[in-house]
């Protein structure tokens, strides 16, 4: 399995701050850990940056989505520590015109870094869906084909759902067909073992 990012450790005050404040939103103090995780910022935590990113983005209940502050913290994460989450995040707001206007060249620019400097799967699964459309990129599928295959290999189940896609458009419906079964079968098994395994997340 490849690595999913390049964070620095912490030193252990800001570790248990930062665990505190993690554990405050899933205990449904979503203010109170967005509050912590602010101190943490004042205090030159860098790993608190993409966790900042990820609270602005997806808001919460009492906390509202505000996708220039997400941004901002996003790129501060990249910047400190070269988070590849923080990366992922970025393209997928060029990708989807979150906040910024869509930028498919500047999504395409940091999946292709996160390939070159990580080899990381959900940036191939993600190139892979560029070329299976045509955005940015002239739609290749044989090029798609080899990041949906690069992403499966990795144990990420979309990647085969892509892959047997790709299999159908070019005609071979049976082997396309087998391909997209296997993966919802294998999808279902891993959701009811484990729902928050990150292999089933989406290329976006």
């Amino acid at each position: 399995m490849n690595s999913r990012s390049n964070i620095t450790v912490l030193p252990g005050k800001s570790r248990i701050k930062l665990n505190n404040a993690i554990n405050e939103y899933f205990k449904g103090n979503d203010e109170n850990s967005l509050k912590q995780l602010l101190e943490l910022e004042k205090e030159k935590c860098t790993e608190a940056y993409v966790y900042l990113g990820v609270f602005y983005e997806k808001g919460s209940k009492n906390v509202d989505i505000d996708f220039e502050k997400a941004k901002y913290y996003y790129e501060l994460a990249t910047e400190s520590d070269g988070t590849v989450e923080a990366y992922l995040a970025l393209a997928r707001f060029y990708l989807k015109g979150l906040g910024v206007s869509i930028n498919y060249g500047k999504a395409f620019e940091i999946y292709s870094k996160m390939i070159k400097e990580k080899n990381d799967s959900l940036a191939h699964l993600n190139i892979g869906l560029m070329y299976k459309d045509g955005l940015f990129v002239s739609e290749d599928s044989k090029k798609a084909y080899e990041h949906f295959k690069f992403a499966w290999n990795d144990g990420y189940v979309l990647g085969l759902t892509y892959m047997g896609l790709t299999e159908q458009k070019n005609g071979k419906w049976i082997q396309g067909l087998f391909m997209r079964l296997k993966a919802g079968v294998l999808s279902f098994r891993l959701a009811i073992k484990s729902p928050n395994d990150p292999h089933l997340r989406s290329g976006s």
